[in-house]
């Protein structure tokens, strides 16, 4: 009790952003908290017992998003495991200080589900919108996909009233293999025009090192995205303290479909 006591009224060690950092993973940012573009720094205290395990932790300085400040919190009680500075504390309980920085503009894509539409309404001008992350730059998606959504949605006005439908090409990033789950990037309900799946493996250094296909409905060029992607497409690379250095598999979903227009 004495030391417990001790430990509390201590100063807490600080621990750097660096040193915290390998314990959390990009899929541990809430969905909920990237889709409503939430990020920022999260202060907490946590309680480390004699074996480097952390057995409390308190928000000191809150990020202004519940969700961020409560997964920081559960992540570092969960994965923290601090042996080196409990064996310099020599069996005595310790608190620790640090901070955690939640934002979704890594220097690679981050692996964390990531869904970017490019929607298209056919009218006597075609107009164009994107519906994407903050984080994730598009500036050009709607030139480089028009002259393909021209082509289809002329084919489509030839066969069938699109009037208050909008043509959505939707793209999807999902962390883990969900070859499984057909549903995968699909607007459930909506007509969907076809759909292209593959699941990548990305390499500790964030290059993708295979590709496995799933279908492609759309261009049936299935081996040609999956050697596109393969030459392309960087991912965030895992931290050098990470705990796992392994491999990591990544869905891709392209999906383009009708659906009724949405209110802006």
């Amino acid at each position: 009790m004495l030391l417990t006591a001790l430990a509390l009224i201590a100063a807490p060690e600080p621990v750097s952003p660096q040193e915290i950092a390998g314990i959390f993973s990009a899929d541990d940012y809430p969905i909920e908290s990237l889709q409503n573009g939430e990020k920022g720094v999260v202060s907490v205290e946590a309680d480390v017992n004699p074996d480097g395990r952390v057995t409390g932790c308190r928000i000191t300085k809150s990020s202004a998003s519940s969700r961020l400040d409560s997964v920081t919190c559960a992540v570092i009680t969960r994965r923290g495991r601090f042996l080196d500075r409990a064996r310099k504390h020599g069996g005595t309980p310790f608190t620790i200080n640090t901070t955690v920085n939640w934002d979704m503009r890594p220097g690679g894509i981050p692996l964390i589900v990531n869904v970017s539409k490019i929607i298209f309404t056919s009218g006597p001008v075609m107009s164009c919108r994107i519906e994407a992350p903050a984080w994730l730059s598009m500036p050009d998606a709607c030139e480089a996909s028009k002259r393909n959504a021209q082509a289809a949605i002329a084919r489509l006005a030839s066969e069938r009233s699109l009037d208050g439908l909008e043509y959505v090409i939707e793209m999807a990033s999902i962390p883990g293999d969900h070859l499984a789950d057909i549903s995968a990037g699909e607007a459930r309900g909506e007509v969907l025009l076809g759909r292209q799946t593959a699941v990548l493996t990305i390499a500790a250094n964030g290059r993708a090192t295979a590709c496995l296909g799933g279908e492609d409905t759309l261009s049936g060029e299935l081996a040609e995205w999956c050697e596109s992607m393969m030459k392309n497409e960087v991912y965030e690379p895992l931290p050098a303290s990470a705990e796992n250095r392994g491999e990591r598999q990544l869905t891709k979903v392209n999906a383009i479909y009708l659906r009724p227009a949405q209110p802006r």
